[in-house]
């Protein structure tokens, strides 16, 4: 059974994510920068104050069907947050190590960047901060 607030992306088309619509992919306390046109459409990737994706928590709190679903829905696998994380950076620090495989392969799954760092200059298999 689907979470009830998911079924609002039902009406969304489903596509792979567009990288085209990315205007700079990180901003120190910002996160990911969108195109002011993709900002106007409604899509998946909207962020709440901390820059967090629908499909970034979802892989924090180690869920495997919510990021494919969203992932359907046209989710950027690898939108980073006002502190630079990724989905990646979260299943690989919290220990959802299979979600994190999914996320990084290319063929079957997220085709997430591995190579992303944070505000601390910590790749996913770094860790979230230097402490």
């Amino acid at each position: 059974m689907m979470f009830g607030w998911l079924q609002t992306f039902d009406a969304f088309p489903n596509i792979r994510f567009d990288a085209g619509v990315i205007r700079r992919q990180y901003l120190e306390d910002y996160g990911t920068q969108y195109s002011d046109e993709y900002n106007l459409q409604r899509h998946v990737n909207m962020v709440d104050s901390q820059g967090n994706t629908l499909f970034l928590v979802a892989c924090q709190n180690g869920h495997a069907k919510i990021p494919k679903y969203l992932l359907e829905k046209g989710a950027n696998p690898s939108h980073q947050n006002n502190q630079g994380q990724t989905a990646l950076h979260y299943a690989m620090t919290y220990g959802f190590y299979e979600l994190g495989s999914w996320l990084v392969d290319s063929v079957e799954g997220a085709g997430a960047d591995d190579t992303l760092v944070n505000k601390f200059d910590l790749g996913p298999y770094d860790g979230l901060t230097l402490e």
